[in-house]
């Protein structure tokens, strides 16, 4: 069997920059992520910036290019509709992304106070679907039905939902069906032998592998992954494989 220190980790859910409240312990800088990263044995990030969540998007994904320059992470920005003028149309946006290196994106719909829906965010998820970009999206920040939703509306869309929980499986089975570029981040999908029946319903190219940090530790996600009842081929593809296939198909 494989063990976690033959498993090439690509983690992807991670957060740097100073956030509004503070966690006993957790982190802000990327020097500081990548020294926890070296110690849990993860090789790569795809990451996002703080100010991009908490403040404002343009700001916070100028500031994450700047920050993780020179290191073992791929930027992952926060987009919002365009319609107020804080974020340049779709396609505009588009080569910007293109020229900066950014094969990621991600929304908090909640936070920031807007719809996922065609009425409100149908350019920037068109956009986001026809260059097969993966688009990363917090459960706390949208509905099952929002998601349904969205994937009847934009198909083809390569939606990883994170921090789901340990009784999604009535929700996310029928969308599996039904949506080839559905996934969901591996780590906050506790159920008792939940891995497994996924790989065997579906494939393990559903799964990602990501640990919330700075606010959750990485031990418990690597040690979901290393000692599922799985094959050594479908822990390599979950704990790395499928995020760097997501990446290298964007656009």
């Amino acid at each position: 069997m494989i063990t976690e220190k033959a498993l090439y980790f690509f983690d992807c859910n991670s957060q740097i920059g100073r956030y509004s409240v503070k966690h006993p312990e957790a982190f802000t800088s990327a020097d500081s992520l990548m020294h926890e990263m070296q110690y849990c044995g993860i090789s790569e990030a795809l990451v996002y910036h703080s100010m991009a969540k908490e403040y404002a998007p343009v700001v916070g994904n100028e500031m994450l290019l700047h920050e993780i320059e020179g290191k073992p992470f791929h930027p992952c920005w926060v987009l919002m509709p365009h319609h107020t003028g804080e974020m340049p149309h779709p396609y505009e946006l588009l080569s910007h992304m293109k020229a900066r290196g950014v094969r990621a994106v991600r929304a908090f719909p909640v936070l920031h106070q807007f719809r996922l829906s065609d009425w409100c965010a149908g350019e920037l998820l068109e956009m986001i679907e026809s260059n097969r970009l993966p688009f990363f999206l917090d459960m706390d920040q949208t509905s099952w039905d929002d998601v349904a939703r969205m994937l009847q509306e934009h198909p083809k869309l390569n939606l990883v939902l994170l921090r789901t929980s340990y009784r999604i499986d009535r929700y996310i089975y029928p969308l599996f069906e039904k949506y080839e570029g559905l996934r969901i981040e591996a780590a906050t999908y506790e159920v008792n032998y939940g891995i497994e029946e996924i790989c065997g319903r579906f494939g393990a190219n559903r799964l990602l592998f990501g640990t919330g940090l700075p606010f959750t530790e990485a031990g418990p996600s690597i040690a979901q992954i290393a000692y599922a009842d799985i094959s050594d081929e479908e822990k390599r593809m979950i704990a790395g494989e499928n995020l760097r296939e997501l990446l290298a198909n964007a656009y």
